[in-house]
């Protein structure tokens, strides 16, 4: 009994060892995925895959300017996590897929379209009550400006 229970424990750190190896070499080469258990359940195939894997960040840039470089080459940031993910990828380590890059572009320039709705409603407003602007005049610009 004492033997199965030492050679199972010696098995669990044997492939603990690949796994956190596997990991690392994927750390190294500017991933940010979790091998570990890749590394665990495939040993030496999945640190053969972690070798032959490309370099992430071109293996010239430090890992402080990765996320930079990400974003500058297409790269996505997760609106769950806010991990910066890379072009290639379609879902995030979080689980959360890939947006629309554009969308929160769209978002913002709604945004400001809104605004600068609401400051030239405000101005006119403003000539309505100096007596510029008739109350007609002034609901015609009002249902223009909201889309009414």
């Amino acid at each position: 009994m004492f033997g199965f229970l030492f050679g199972l424990a010696a098995l669990v750190a044997y492939r603990a060892l690949f796994g956190a190896a596997v990991d690392r070499v994927i750390t190294g080469k500017g991933y940010e995925e979790n091998w570990f258990w890749w590394g665990f359940f495939f040993g030496f195939l999945a640190l053969l895959v972690a070798l032959a894997k490309a370099d992430a960040s071109g293996g010239a840039r430090p890992p402080e300017d990765r996320k930079e470089a990400l974003l500058q080459e297409g790269g996505w940031v997760c609106q769950r996590c806010g991990q910066v993910n890379p072009a290639y990828t379609g879902t995030c380590g979080c689980g959360a897929a890939k947006r629309d890059r554009g969308a929160p572009e769209a978002e913002a320039q709604r945004e400001a379209r809104e605004l600068a709705h609401a400051q030239s409603l405000k101005a006119y407003k403003e000539l309505l009550d100096a007596g510029a602007l008739t109350q007609e005049e002034f609901d015609r610009k009002k249902a223009e400006l909201l889309g009414l």
